[in-house]
């Protein structure tokens, strides 16, 4: 992934955080996203239709303008509970709710390196199967130990991440 579009994404990223906790009040949309900011274009001959070339939500999901992501329900859900009701549709359990797996969602679009930090923060597994000194469990003949195991168990979760239907970031 190139820098820029991980910072993009980064700040999206950021951005629902944000919001599910309740600390932002920006709308959601194509102004108010860093991914959008960038790949979001209308088609040069049909000024009415998206073009999200190179976004990773468009990559990943094989679909424009974010059709089929849990941003994509909770926009129409935004419609409904914005107009019919009087309370903070941003408040509400079913936001916070969708904003947790639009997180899910763009976090499994991180790269493997940075998903480890954002999902262990400073204090990631460390991956001694890629190290190949004498202090290492491979060495010593005692794998997996707890360094390997963790790391272990974190590069199957990221896997898992990767091949999950769409489907699984809407329940």
């Amino acid at each position: 992934m190139k820098p820029e579009v991980l910072e993009a994404l980064k700040k999206s990223i950021k951005h629902w955080e944000e919001l599910r906790d309740g600390e932002s009040k920006q709308t959601i949309g194509p102004h108010s996203c860093a991914l959008c900011q960038m790949f979001w274009k209308l088609d040069r001959i049909s000024s009415h239709k998206v073009r999200c070339d190179g976004c990773p939500v468009a990559v990943r999901s094989g679909k424009i303008g974010c059709l089929d992501t849990p941003y994509d329900l909770m926009s129409d859900a935004q419609w409904t509970l914005e107009y019919e009701s009087e309370f903070d549709w941003q408040q509400s359990g079913q936001f916070k709710h969708w904003a947790e797996l639009e997180l899910k969602f763009l976090v499994s679009l991180l790269p493997f390196d940075e998903w480890l930090k954002y999902q262990y923060g400073s204090n990631p597994p460390p991956d001694c199967l890629r190290l190949k000194d004498d202090k290492d469990c491979l060495d010593r003949n005692e794998y997996p130990c707890q360094t390997c195991s963790d790391y272990v168990k974190a590069v199957k979760t990221y896997e898992q991440l990767q091949t999950q239907p769409m489907e699984f970031f809407n329940e």
